[in-house]
């Protein structure tokens, strides 16, 4: 699981340096093995409220924990789903159900798919028309 993890991890950080070239992007990573002479761009840890209320956050790359689902509702975020375990499948789905979300299977994810989960989310707008509905439930 520990390995998956820092898989995980350094697909999304080369992701974002792909992405970073025509977005402003900030990413973090959250890991005790974080490779020397990251960008300026890449923080270890921020409050993920803070992060979510960002006006220029546009997408949230995470394993669908409740916490995580109902603080993107709230905030308006459309979701990448990497669901991990336990409720975080259940999650995922339903926040694909409501048109909030595109989940990727872990075991199975490569860059360019998880690129293009990104890309679909940033440029589909039922994705962003969605979460005002959403943001407003939970208001």
């Amino acid at each position: 699981m520990v390995m998956m993890m820092m898989m995980m991890m350094m697909m999304m950080m080369m992701m974002m340096m792909m992405i970073s070239t025509t977005v402003d992007v900030h990413l973090i990573v959250i890991s005790e093995h974080i490779p020397l002479h990251l960008p300026p761009n890449v923080f270890n840890w921020i409050p993920q409220n803070d992060l979510l209320a960002h006006k220029r956050t546009k997408v949230f790359i995470s394993h669908t924990g409740h916490n995580s689902l109902y603080e993107s509702a709230f905030y308006g975020v459309p979701l990448v789903c990497i669901p991990l375990f336990v409720d975080q499948f259940s999650n995922c789905l339903q926040a694909q159900s409501v048109g909030i979300a595109v989940g990727v299977d872990i075991k199975r994810v490569s860059e360019e798919e998880l690129y293009q989960k990104i890309q679909l989310v940033l440029n589909t707008p039922r994705y962003v028309c969605c979460m005002p509905f959403w943001r407003h439930m939970f208001a």
